[in-house]
């Protein structure tokens, strides 16, 4: 479970607790006013109040955990600042009002009427924050569709709250004076008293328009940028479609023969570029036994990173080739920041560089850093291309390697914006699996190889057969389905 879920679970246990703490407050109060002379309103929809509380509590957790709801920190960030700052507000009127506080409806106007506090400017500023707060809480996790729901519920319930408490206050002079003297007589105070009524019915009526003209939008934007067929990223060309086959078979100079004749053509695409450092990454993977069931199931190897270093040459070629595609997708994005093969390139770019910093030179901070923006790039270009099914094998595998560390560090990361969850991480990079253009391949012997970790064996037999159906010249694809089958290996993987 990713650490974003986690923390906003325990908020929604922690607001729970919260609102058991105010009922045995309001009971204290309720017991001392009564004794003072004030009396208690029937008010048989008091349950409907307490049950819509609990209903969208309830539901902001489901609708995170079924519907996986995804944690966008700037939505987030807004929300979570609303939400503190309605408590803010409904712990100022708890303080002002003291002993007069309920959460059910009494007649103590008898008792005083309280006109300090929030309650110089609103006439009922408790309602406007709870109605705030429980709008906020879900959306802090992007669930929308219990903040709408539960918010058209509220305005509901409190039509019936205020009519019944109105009914009550406006009943006794001494707080018809008390608001007179604010400069309203006994008609225009009830219409003030309602006013917050009006406001919250009125964003009712407006509200499912605006909740749909933002589920909307991306769509829109989507259909009005129509896909440039020249983009390499998105349409299946047979050069580059070779060149990752001759990969996928370990014939590494092979396919760099093919990307290099290809990208001479295609000078100004960044693609190119960054075939052929993923032909120079594979090579080292190959040659240090990366993408092995041995590797992969040694946390101290998986974790941490190879034992020996690098090829020095090979990564200085692999770095050359990125700082290339990097320098043509800035160029793209300085003309439309929304170009989705620069996007795309920088996508890769970045997740390669994360696992030849961490793999291979084990550098682990940097490759963090490369990990936090390959998500980054991932999440712009996905969201205006969802097509793009290459590129989801970068956040499904930042999802997955994050997800395997041990809580503490992933509480630490998830501080300083880096969140992980192994089960999504296979999700994501089973899309790429599914659908991929040029990453399918690689994306099955990863997800492959994670599910032999999770030990789902069923998932890993089948990938890896499909594998060895597809590309019978490959050796390390028959020597992990061979050991996944518990056969002997019939070809050992060695160095080129």
């Amino acid at each position: 479970m990713d650490l974003s879920v986690i923390a906003f679970l325990g908020l929604l246990v922690a607001v729970a607790l919260l609102r058991i703490v105010e009922l045995q407050i309001s009971r204290r109060h309720q017991q001392e006013m009564i004794a003072r002379g004030a009396a208690k309103v029937e008010e048989p929809r008091f349950r409907w109040m307490v049950l819509l509380h609990t209903a969208v509590l309830i539901g902001a957790a489901l609708e995170v955990l079924f519907l996986r709801r995804p944690f966008i920190p700037i939505l987030a960030a807004i929300m979570f600042a609303i939400f503190l700052a309605a408590n803010a507000v409904r712990w100022w009127v708890i303080r002002t009002l003291g002993n007069h506080w309920n959460v059910q409806v009494m007649d103590s106007t008898n008792l005083g009427v309280i006109s300090s506090g929030p309650f110089r400017y609103v006439r009922h500023p408790n309602y406007a924050a709870v109605f705030a707060e429980m709008l906020a809480l879900p959306l802090i996790h992007t669930a929308w569709i219990t903040a709408v729901v539960g918010s058209l519920a509220h305005i509901a319930v409190l039509s019936m709250r205020l009519s019944t408490e109105e009914r009550v206050l406006l009943a006794n002079p001494e707080y018809q004076a008390t608001m007179a003297n604010k400069g309203h007589d006994g008609q225009q105070t009830e219409i003030h008293s309602r006013c917050f009524l009006k406001k919250c019915m009125r964003f009712s009526r407006r509200f499912p328009t605006f909740a749909l003209f933002l589920l909307l939008t991306p769509a829109i934007c989507r259909a009005q940028a129509a896909p440039d067929a020249s983009d390499s990223a998105f349409t299946e060309v047979p050069e580059l479609k070779e060149g990752f086959r001759l990969l996928y078979v370990q014939k590494y100079p092979e396919a760099r023969e093919r990307f290099s004749a290809w990208t001479s053509e295609h000078p100004d695409d960044p693609f190119g570029f960054v075939a052929t450092a993923a032909s120079y990454l594979f090579e080292e993977f190959y040659r240090q036994g990366v993408m092995t069931s041995e590797f992969f199931l040694d946390d101290k190897k998986f974790l941490r990173g190879i034992e020996g270093k690098p090829d020095p040459e090979g990564m200085k070629s692999f770095r050359a080739e990125l700082e290339q595609a990097r320098k043509l997708s800035g160029g793209r994005l300085a003309k439309d920041k929304n170009d989705a093969a620069a996007l795309f390139a920088l996508t890769l770019a970045a997740g390669m560089e994360s696992n030849a910093d961490s793999i291979l030179e084990k550098k682990h901070v940097e490759g963090l850093k490369r990990m936090k923006e390959a998500n980054e790039h991932a999440k712009l270009l996905l969201a205006q291309r969802p097509d793009a099914n290459d590129a989801w094998v970068a956040p499904g595998s930042a999802n997955y390697i994050i997800g395997c560390l041990s809580g503490g560090v992933r509480m630490v990361l998830w501080f300083g914006g880096i969140h992980g969850d192994k089960k999504l991480g296979m999700e994501l990079v089973g899309k790429t699996a599914e659908k991929g253009r040029y990453l399918e391949p690689f994306a099955k012997v990863l997800l492959a190889l994670a599910a032999r970790r999770e030990k789902q064996d069923a998932l890993a037999k089948k990938l890896l057969h499909e594998l060895t159906e597809e590309f019978p010249d490959s050796p390390l694809f028959a020597a992990e389905y061979a050991k996944v089958m518990r056969r002997p290996i019939p070809a050992e993987m060695k160095p080129n």
